[in-house]
């Protein structure tokens, strides 16, 4: 715990941190090591267990974690996963592709989404070039 006081006040004090209006982003670190800390203790319990108990939890847990994501979020499809992207990234790219452009320039979180998206329809399409 001393030590996500002392990064918290390390990085706070930081200029940089400072210019860049105190973003969340520089938290990360704090946040990663606060779920680390109950993750070991957590795991160091289990490691008690004789190994034959292990692997009958192992045995039942595993299967009841893939029914759990299956019903969460359905079955993985190749469909669904072009679906996903068409809608949350694909809004730009009939634009880019018609208008034939070689460089796309703007924001960078939202250009290289677009520009991911009109080469994967590109490669999909058998086009070689890149943009």
């Amino acid at each position: 715990m001393k030590s996500l006081i002392f990064y918290a006040a390390v990085v706070g004090a930081l200029e940089w941190v400072e210019r860049g209006s105190f973003r969340e982003r520089y938290t990360i670190p704090s946040v990663i090591f606060l779920h680390a800390g109950p993750s070991m203790l957590a795991v160091t319990s289990l490691s008690s267990l004789t190994v034959s108990a292990a692997r009958k939890l192992i045995y039942l847990v595993a299967p009841l974690v893939f029914l759990a994501a299956g019903y969460s979020y359905g079955f993985p499809s190749f469909s669904g996963v072009q679906d996903d992207l068409n809608r949350r990234i694909g809004t730009r790219t009939t634009d880019v592709l018609e208008g034939r452009c070689t460089h796309v320039a703007g924001n960078y979180w939202v250009i290289w989404p677009t520009v991911f998206h009109a080469n994967l329809i590109r490669y999909q399409r058998g086009e070689p070039e890149v943009i």
